[in-house]
């Protein structure tokens, strides 16, 4: 297991990172039941707080897990070859991310289509096809979500074209501010806050800014979770750089006590500003640090059910919109109804989406997943299987 210093091991393994991806990718399921109950005119309960909540949580949960992750396989690349192979990174993204992206994308606009249809929901292929579909063909899903309706299926995968574009930048920037990556962070995160300031104050300046272009920039700022990757980097800086005064400081009992409680009216009032982006990235960064790097801490994510379900993640979170669709639309044809309808419908969501993403992961992902090992700079843990070792990184 890592610890805080790793600079001199010739293996990386980052305990908790799973169960952490597994606490994520389950938020979101259980949220956007409601929340597609809520679209197709079922009785629901999304207008409580928390279940907005906790799909906005875990999304965030999984950007600050992505900024750390890959900037910490970075910058000990960086330490211990003194170089970051930018095509290498490339193609093991390309690998990880890109076959069950398009399989979704395939799936969401000419499989699903024909088996799972909602009059509430529009036809993927309905005009204008090409647009929204050209869109989340280059990975910019975030701009058809916002542009168009959503796809079933699919809608999720915003924060995948999110995460693909700070893939694309991120490895060659922080190359050349390896030496002196906290500068890097600090100014991103100020160049972040002054545009968003920015834009701010127009909205206030301009009449009809709602329907200005500046809007639309307001917009692209929100999108980019500057603030949550970056924060996340900054985790990773302090764990691969063994910053042991701050390190003293995070994994104090007390700190973690404090980052768990803090979190707590995140989910209560679901707030959604500037503010409350940075403080609850800055809380995520600290159970993720606690969890990967403390030899000690309050709340273990790592056991085997989470280790394995959190493998399974990347498909937990593709496929659950079609798993939930499924399941509202069986439930509908057995007439099943009342609390019942209820307890069937998240059983029998969870479960499908647990089936399709561990038969996606063993006989889809797995293949790209072992060919992704032979890009690696930093290898995993010895004892981890070549799949498990390439989901890690």
């Amino acid at each position: 297991m890592s610890r805080p210093d790793v600079r001199g091991r010739s293996a990386v393994y980052l305990p908790g990172l799973n169960g952490l991806r597994f606490v994520a990718a389950f938020a979101v399921l259980v949220a956007h039941v409601e929340y597609l109950k809520h679209v197709l005119g079922y009785p629901d309960i999304w207008g409580w707080p928390i279940f907005p909540s906790m799909a906005t949580r875990g999304v965030s949960l999984f950007f600050v897990l992505s900024g750390f992750l890959i900037t910490f396989l970075l910058l000990t690349e960086y330490r211990k070859t003194g170089t970051i192979r930018v095509r290498r990174f490339y193609a093991r993204r390309i690998l990880r991310i890109w076959p069950l992206y398009y399989l979704i994308v395939g799936w969401s606009f000419f499989v699903m289509p024909r088996f799972v249809h909602f009059p509430t929901i529009p036809d993927p292929l309905d005009a204008p096809f090409w647009p929204k579909f050209l869109l989340y063909v280059f990975m910019l899903p975030q701009f058809a979500g916002a542009l168009y309706p959503v796809v079933l299926g699919a809608g999720q995968a915003w924060s995948i074209g999110i995460e693909e574009q700070f893939y694309l930048f991120w490895p060659g920037i922080l190359k050349k501010w390896a030496k002196t990556p906290l500068a890097l962070f600090i100014g991103i995160l100020l160049a972040r806050w002054c545009v968003q300031g920015l834009l701010s104050a127009l909205a206030g300046l301009l009449p009809g800014f709602p329907g200005t272009l500046a809007d639309a920039a307001f917009k692209v700022v929100r999108w980019c979770q500057a603030e949550k990757l970056v924060l996340g980097a900054l985790g990773a800086w302090a764990i691969v750089e063994s910053r042991q005064k701050i390190l003293s400081q995070v994994f104090r009992p007390s700190t973690q006590i404090l980052a768990f409680v803090a979190l707590i009216p995140f989910f209560a009032a679901n707030p959604s500003d500037p503010f409350s982006d940075l403080v609850e990235s800055f809380l995520f960064t600290l159970i993720i640090m606690n969890a990967a790097a403390n030899p000690k801490p309050l709340v273990s994510f790592e056991n085997g059910p989470l280790r394995y379900l959190g493998k399974i993640s990347y498909g937990l979170y593709m496929y659950h919109f079609t798993a939930i669709g499924a399941s509202l639309l069986f439930l509908s044809r057995m007439r099943t109804q009342g609390f019942l309808f209820e307890v069937a419908l998240y059983a029998m969501s969870i479960a499908l989406t647990i089936a399709f993403s561990a038969a996606s992961y063993g006989g889809f992902e797995s293949v790209f997943l072992r060919r992704k090992t032979r890009y690696a700079v930093i290898p995993s843990d010895p004892g981890l299987s070549d799949a498990e070792r390439a989901a890690l990184s």
